[in-house]
């Protein structure tokens, strides 16, 4: 049974950490190749919500695995102790992904749709979502509020989403030591 809970553990990380890792290139691709940042942005901020919702996901299997191991480990006090450390570590991994999904986007789609308002009052639009004349952020002055405020902003999202990454790495670290804790030592 600790094989299958660690291996339960073992996947919800691997999921959320690889998901920002192929994040990372899909960001990086989408606005090196597509022809403008409004359709690369349309790319990241959905596969953002997704990552955030497997984060989310990820997050309660993996507690409901470590809650259960620590239970059927409770005698152990070093490897209750390594998994109460990955459950601290998983928290702010969670904080982020909140504070990303539900405050830092949409503030950033606000800002957004007062750019479209600045540079493009009487919009017409093609589609739902493609302007037919797209306004970019970058198009604002560089001292311009909102654009000073989307940068910020995204500076915050980087950031929210680096510290997932590293507190998901140092969990996977964590995952890795356990056979270590659990090896009977040698007579």
């Amino acid at each position: 049974m600790q094989t299958i809970l660690r291996g339960i553990r073992l996947m919800a990380m691997v999921v959320w950490v690889g998901g920002i890792i192929f994040f990372i290139n899909v960001a990086q691709i989408a606005f090196s190749t597509l022809p403008t940042k409004h359709l690369a942005g349309i790319i990241v901020r959905g596969s953002l919500d997704r990552i955030h919702l497997f984060g989310i996901v990820c997050t309660i299997v993996f507690a409901i695995a470590t809650f259960a191991q620590i239970y059927k480990r409770r005698g152990e006090r070093h490897l209750v102790r390594s998994y109460s450390l990955s459950l601290i570590f998983l928290l702010p991994m969670l904080l982020c992904t909140l504070y990303s999904q539900y405050v830092i986007i949409p503030h950033m789609e606000q800002d957004r749709a007062e750019v479209v308002r600045i540079l493009n009052p009487t919009p017409q639009v093609i589609g739902p979502i493609v302007p037919a004349k797209p306004v970019e952020v970058d198009d604002l002055p560089t001292d311009h509020p909102v654009r000073l405020d989307f940068e910020r902003l995204h500076k915050q999202s980087t950031n929210a989403e680096g510290a997932v990454l590293l507190f998901g790495i140092c969990i996977l670290a964590l995952i890795a030591r356990e056979p270590h804790l659990t090896a009977q030592p040698r007579s």
